[in-house]
């Protein structure tokens, strides 16, 4: 009884003017170029048509329609890649390990093997450049969202590659891999919610099959106890790749240091901390370096905006004016009313052990009198102390220390909490100000940003603040 109402889902996928997202074309394409476009959705596409045949059996569907799948995926997949390839083909985004395992798979279910054979070494180059763009420390900068994404169909391109060699082209021996796979160790700050610097998401929640195939590839990696709603998607890997054995899993906390992202992570039974440094220009970037996250009690209470909503403004040259991008929602100092800017000087650190953390932020303020800026982080067995040390050439006309949580504070008797936190500060040498502004998120959903601001009484060319989060 499912047949046909396949087959009219299928058919109707053929008669698309493209498989395409329309964000990634151009109006003024021609109907051809649009048509036969290679990207995240249109590759993938071909690999998924090559899946229901294998499952169904060419046998159980209509002959017209086997024969308008294959016609339709060799015109807009396999010719389109031999003619071309595609932009993504050196990239080193998610854009690479997307578009190639589709290519890949479409490849082995309707094309012929001595052209494959062929063009495997083009889609293994492919794959190595999107290797490339993980730093040494396998750390993903757009964090688990992206990490999950991107390397869940590196995996499936490369767990096909290794099936369809037989074991002669394995990606999954090389350290690299296995390093980049144990992002899923580090990623999250409790048992729910990602660390969320750039375009991340809150939420933290592992995908069986994901999860479970990179267990099972690496027994050493410990992976998160996976939540039933997570076994449920239409990937055919969902089912193939999740293993019921694995599903009480658990993690045991532990300290992690990104070198060469430059992100801290500590974690106690009190609380778990993490901060970053690193540069402001990153994949997926925001203004952010000195940005921190803080989870008590089983939940953030001073955070990082996160990912706003997509729109053509978050992408293009006004992104600095969109609020989540910029530092002015960040935990991050504002100087002579200026927020940080866009480069790619990376913070210089010059403190580093289990339970401490410090840096230099000056570059990333293009502010003339800023001579040094040196944020200090320690971990202590119930509280966090940040100090921050600014050296100026000359006096600046204005400060402010920005603290920001998406929890709505408490201020009695002078305290200041913040969920489960609490905030301690010299109240004779600042005045604080309470402000908030508006997070848009995706589907409309609009989030309250409070922004904690304690502004100097008295401004000199040599300051040194501290803050305490308990």
């Amino acid at each position: 009884k499912y047949i046909m109402p396949l087959c009219d889902a299928i058919w109707n996928l053929c008669d698309l003017e493209t498989w395409a997202l329309p964000a990634h074309l151009k109006e003024n394409q021609s109907i051809q170029d649009r048509r036969c476009a290679l990207e995240l959705v249109s590759t993938n596409t071909g690999k998924v048509f090559g899946e229901i045949l294998v499952l169904v059996g060419e046998e159980n569907l209509p002959e017209i329609i086997v024969r308008r799948m294959k016609e339709q995926v060799r015109e807009r997949i396999l010719d389109s890649f031999k003619r071309r390839n595609g932009w993504w083909a050196s990239a080193t985004s998610n854009w690479a390990a997307v578009c190639i395992c589709g290519v890949l798979g479409s490849y082995i279910y309707f094309g012929e093997k001595e052209e494959l054979d062929e063009l495997i070494p083009a889609m293994v180059q492919t794959a190595e450049g999107y290797l490339s763009g993980f730093d040494a420390d396998g750390c993903c900068l757009e964090g688990y969202g992206y990490w999950s994404y991107g390397f869940s169909y590196f995996l499936e391109f490369a767990d096909l590659l290794r099936n369809y060699t037989g074991g002669k082209i394995n990606f999954f021996e090389r350290e690299r891999v296995k390093t980049v796979a144990s992002f899923i160790e580090n990623c999250s700050i409790n048992d729910n919610q990602c660390v969320r610097f750039s375009d991340c998401t809150e939420f933290f929640r592992p995908s069986a099959p994901i999860a479970h195939f990179i267990k099972n590839e690496y027994p050493d990696i410990q992976i998160p106890a996976i939540p039933p709603s997570s076994y449920a998607a239409a990937d055919i890997r969902s089912y193939i790749w999740a293993d019921p054995a694995l599903k009480d899993s658990t993690m045991s906390p532990k300290n992690k240091i990104f070198r060469d992202a430059q992100w801290f992570i500590y974690r106690s039974e009190a609380y778990n901390f993490v901060c970053k440094a690193g540069h402001n220009n990153e994949p997926h970037n925001h203004n952010d370096v000195g940005s921190f996250m803080i989870s008590k009690g089983g939940k953030v209470t001073f955070n990082d905006p996160g990912t706003g909503e997509y729109t053509r403004q978050y992408f293009s040259n006004e992104r600095y004016t969109v609020l989540e991008p910029s530092s002015r929602a960040h935990s991050v100092p504002i100087i002579n009313g200026s927020y940080q800017i866009c480069n790619k000087e990376k913070a210089d650190i010059f403190a580093e052990s289990e339970t401490e953390y410090a840096y230099s932020m000056e570059k990333v303020y293009n502010v003339e009198c800023l001579k040094s800026l040196k944020r200090h982080f320690v971990c202590n067995s119930d509280n966090v102390t940040l100090t921050d040390s600014y050296e100026f050439t000359e006096k600046p006309e204005s400060l402010v220390e920005r603290f920001v949580s998406l929890v709505e504070p408490k201020i009695e008797n002078g305290k200041i909490s913040v969920g489960a936190s609490e905030l301690e500060y010299d109240a004779t040498i600042f005045d604080f100000e309470l402000n908030q502004d508006v997070c848009n998120r995706a589907g409309g959903v609009k989030e309250t940003l409070y922004m904690l601001d304690f502004k100097p009484k008295k401004l000199e060319k040599q300051m040194k603040f501290t803050f305490i989060f308990k």
